[in-house]
C-alpha cells in the first residue's frame, strides 16, 4: 500500500468535492479499501475505491499546480479536512469515521481513538500551512541566501 494515498490526501480530495457540491455536513468512512461518503447534496458515487480517489486527487493536483498555494482562498472543507487527515496519518492505518458539521469534525475508529476538531482551529492550521509552503521556495531555491 506504499503507493496508496494518505488520509490527508484522501480527505483533502473529498473536501474539495464536498465544497463543489455545497456540502457543509458529511459522514465519511475511511478504510484501507476506499471510502464511503454520505451527505445530502453529494452528486458523486457514494463508495470510492482507492483507484477512483487517486484519479480525483490527480485531477485536483493538476488544478492546484496552476496557482501558488497562497492564491487559493482558505475556505471550505478541503482546508479543514486536510489537517484531520494528517492527524490520522500520524495515528496510523485503520478504519475511521469522520463526521463533519458546520462547527466541528469528529473522528473515531470504533475502538480507542476519538477526537473532536474545532473548524476554526482547523482553518488556522490551514492558514499556517499555506504560509509555511509559500515561504519554502524563497528560502530553499538554489542560489538563495538560505543555502549553505
Amino acid at each position: 500500500m506504499a503507493d496508496t494515498l494518505t488520509c490527508q490526501e484522501i480527505l483533502r480530495t473529498l473536501g474539495m468535492l464536498l465544497d463543489t457540491c455545497g456540502s457543509e455536513t458529511a459522514v465519511i468512512v475511511l478504510g484501507p479499501d476506499g471510502t464511503e461518503v454520505t451527505t445530502p447534496t453529494w452528486p458523486h458515487e457514494r463508495r470510492w475505491t482507492i483507484a477512483a480517489l487517486e484519479e480525483a486527487s490527480a485531477v485536483q493536483r493538476g488544478l492546484r499546480a496552476t496557482r501558488p498555494p497562497e492564491a487559493w482562498p482558505i475556505e471550505g472543507l478541503r482546508w479543514c479536512l486536510r489537517p484531520v487527515g494528517a492527524e490520522l496519518d500520524a495515528h496510523g492505518p485503520g478504519r475511521y469515521v469522520v463526521m463533519v458539521d458546520q462547527n466541528t469534525v469528529r473522528v473515531h475508529d470504533g475502538r480507542r481513538y476519538e477526537r473532536l476538531f474545532d473548524i476554526q482551529t482547523l482553518r488556522r492550521l490551514a492558514l499556517d500551512s499555506v504560509s509555511r509552503r509559500a515561504a519554502w521556495p524563497a528560502v530553499h531555491q538554489p542560489g538563495s541566501a538560505g543555502q549553505g
